[in-house]
C-alpha cells in the first residue's frame, strides 16, 4: 500500500521535487508533452525505479515508446538522498521520425523519515474539541503525512496518547500499534483470581485509601460497565486505524489498561502504560502498581512479556503522585529531544 502523489511538470524546464521514501510519484506524460508528441523515452539514475502504465509491449531495442492520452509514469526510490537533488530523471519527447520536441527533467531529493507507506499523523477530532483551523491547515500543508482523525471525546483530557502509541518493531512495517485494552486487563485480572491471587492488592505503597484487591476489582460491576463502554470507543478507533494505515491484527498489541469515569468521561484507573515515551528501543513506561505475585508486579510482567520479543527494553517510572493523580502520565510530562535529519528537507519546496 503505497501513498501516491501526482506531479505536474513542464517540458523544457527542470523541476525540483521532494520525494518521500515509501511513496510513489505519478506523472501524466501526455499532459506534460509538447504538441505533436508521438513517443517518449525515460532515462534516470540507477537509484530511481520507474514503471509505465499501460505496460508497453516487449521490445528488442531501446527505441522510444508510443505516447497516448493514458500514459502514466510512476517513480519510486528505496533510499534517502545524501545531498539535495542528487537524483535525476528525464523524459524526452519525440515527434514524427523520432524528431526531438523537448525534454522534461526532474531533480529529486529523497527523504528518509523513515517514512513508510503506513505513516500518518494521528490527531483528535470531535465536535467539542476540534483543533483550531490554523493547526489543521499547518498539518495538511506539510504534505508528507496525511492526518487521520481519531475519536477521543470519550476521554476526560482527550489526548490520543491516553489509549494509543507506536513502538519500533521488526518486520516490513517497522512498528507495532499499542492500544489500551480493558478487555486485556480484565482477562489478566481474572487469570490472577483463578490462580488463587484474588487477595493480591493494587496500588501497594500508595496508601491504604488507594489499595484494592483483585477480587474487589472484579466484583465492581460499575467499573466493569464503564470499561465495556471504553473498550467500544477504543475498538472504533482500532477500525479507523486498521483502515487508514493498512494494518492487520498482527500489527496491533493490546495492553492491559483499565479506565474509570469522572464527569462522564474516562481517565486511567491505574497508571496508563500506553502513555509512555519511546526512546529508540528504550521505553519509559508509567509504573502501574499492579498486584504483586511472588514479589513482581503482574502488570509489569505482562507488559514486559509483550515488549521484549520486539527487542524493546521496559523502564518503569513512578509518576503516580506527580502526574497520574493529575490525569497525566509519563508522556504528558516529558518532551523528547530527537536528532534532526542531516538534510533539511522541510526547507525544500514540495
Amino acid at each position: 500500500m503505497s501513498r501516491e502523489r501526482t506531479l505536474r511538470v513542464d517540458c523544457g524546464k527542470t523541476s525540483q521535487v521532494v520525494y518521500v521514501v515509501g511513496t510513489t510519484l505519478s506523472l501524466d506524460l501526455c499532459r506534460s508533452a509538447p504538441p505533436k508528441s508521438k513517443s517518449f523515452q525515460v532515462q534516470c539514475f540507477p537509484n530511481i525505479q520507474f514503471s509505465i502504465s499501460p505496460v508497453p509491449a516487449e521490445r528488442t531495442s531501446p527505441s522510444p515508446l508510443p505516447l497516448d492520452t493514458n500514459t502514466l509514469l510512476f517513480i519510486s526510490m528505496e533510499e534517502a538522498s545524501l545531498s539535495v537533488f542528487d537524483r535525476k530523471l528525464s523524459v524526452t519527447y519525440y515527434g514524427d521520425n523520432t524528431e526531438v520536441l523537448g525534454k522534461a527533467v526532474l531533480h529529486l531529493t529523497a527523504i528518509g523519515r523513515p517514512v513508510n507507506p503506513y505513516a500518518s499523523l494521528c490527531t483528535t477530532s470531535s465536535n467539542g474539541r476540534n483543533m483550531t483551523k490554523v493547526i489543521q491547515d499547518f498539518l495538511w500543508a506539510q504534505k508528507v503525512q496525511e492526518p487521520v482523525a481519531i475519536y477521543s471525546d470519550w476521554l476526560l483530557v482527550g489526548h490520543v496518547d491516553e489509549f494509543m502509541t507506536f513502538v519500533p518493531a521488526p518486520g516490513p512495517k517497522g512498528f507495532r500499534l499499542l492500544l489500551a485494552s480493558p478487555d486485556a486487563g480484565y482477562k489478566l485480572f481474572k487469570r490472577l483470581q483463578d490462580d488463587g491471587h484474588g487477595e493480591a492488592k493494587m496500588f501497594d505503597g500508595q496508601g491504604k485509601e488507594e489499595e484494592m484487591t483483585v477480587n474487589a476489582l472484579l466484583d465492581d460491576e460499575m467499573l466493569k460497565h464503564q470499561n465495556d463502554y471504553v473498550q467500544g470507543c477504543i475498538d472504533w478507533n482500532r477500525d479507523v486505524l486498521k483502515k487508514e494505515l493498512g494494518l492487520d491484527g498482527d500489527d496491533i498489541i493490546d495492553l492491559p489498561v483499565l479506565f474509570k469515569m469522572q464527569y462522564d468521561h474516562a481517565i486511567a484507573f491505574y497508571p496508563d502504560m500506553v502513555n509512555m515515551i519511546v526512546l529508540g528501543k528504550e521505553l519509559g513506561i508509567p509504573k502501574p502498581f499492579g498486584p504483586k505475585i511472588r514479589g513482581c508486579c503482574a502488570l509489569e510482567a505482562e507488559m514486559t512479556a509483550l515488549m521484549e520479543p520486539l527487542g524493546l527494553n521496559c523502564n518503569y517510572i513512578d509518576n503516580f503522585t506527580s502526574y497520574h493523580k493529575l490525569q497525566g502520565e509519563v508522556h504528558c510530562g516529558s518532551n523528547v529531544r530527537r536528532d534532526p535529519f542531516a538534510l533539511k528537507w522541510w526547507n525544500l519546496e514540495m
